[in-house]
């Protein structure tokens, strides 16, 4: 089965957080990294970075539900207007 990688980041939590979100919702997933950074904890950089890669028949199932959880996020994040 072909694998596609359809986003970086930069996170270890980030990228657990969706690999999660994708798996719950039916999608395998795979993250890759560096060995050598993944060893020793390396998180900036190219060496850093955490590919997420999806079987290529699901890609761009896989790349609208990491769409809306992005979207989902930045709201989340986003001050609340009408706080005081």
């Amino acid at each position: 089965m072909p694998w596609v990688e359809i986003y970086r980041f930069q996170h270890p939590v980030e990228a657990e957080l969706v690999k999660s979100y994708l798996e719950a919702h039916g999608i395998e997933t795979w993250l890759l990294q560096e060995g050598a950074a993944r060893a020793l904890g390396v998180y900036v950089g190219p060496f850093g970075e955490i590919r997420l890669l999806v079987p290529r028949q699901v890609q761009y199932e896989a790349q609208a539900l990491l769409r809306e959880f992005l979207r989902r996020a930045q709201q989340d994040e986003a001050p609340d207007e009408t706080a005081s």
